[in-house]
């Protein structure tokens, strides 16, 4: 009964596969020469090019464009926002001999507390 059944499954293009997954049908080819196979890999191939290649212009577009918008949108934060930048000095010509960071920190606070007792010097 078995063999009959094999027989007509094969007959009406079913073959019937159990596997780990459970049973599936799968349905036969039939007659497919090789050329309409390449064709068909072929074209699976240029669609897939196709589509790698219009992702990779669309996320590259997206990464300039975003890297715009931070760009911009760290103009405004900085206009609007009062950050560490806005009080900082920068000096220079110091005398490249003298570039030790305690004694610096040291002259630079002395010569601020005559201009404003309460400054201080945070970093150098």
């Amino acid at each position: 009964s078995s063999s009959i059944r094999r027989s007509l499954q094969r007959e009406a293009g079913i073959i019937r596969v159990i596997g780990a997954a459970g049973a599936a049908d799968l349905r036969e080819c039939g007659d497919t020469g090789s050329i309409k196979i390449q064709d068909e890999v072929h074209e699976f191939a240029n669609t897939n090019v196709f589509m790698i290649g219009f992702l990779y212009l669309t996320i590259f577009s997206l990464s300039l464009a975003y890297a715009c918008f931070q760009k911009r949108f760290s103009a405004w934060f900085d206009h609007h926002n009062c950050t560490m930048e806005d009080y900082a000095i920068e000096i220079k010509g110091f005398p490249e001999d003298d570039l030790n960071e305690v004694s610096l920190k040291e002259k630079l606070q002395a010569k601020f507390k005559i201009l404003e007792p309460e400054a201080e010097v945070v970093g150098v």
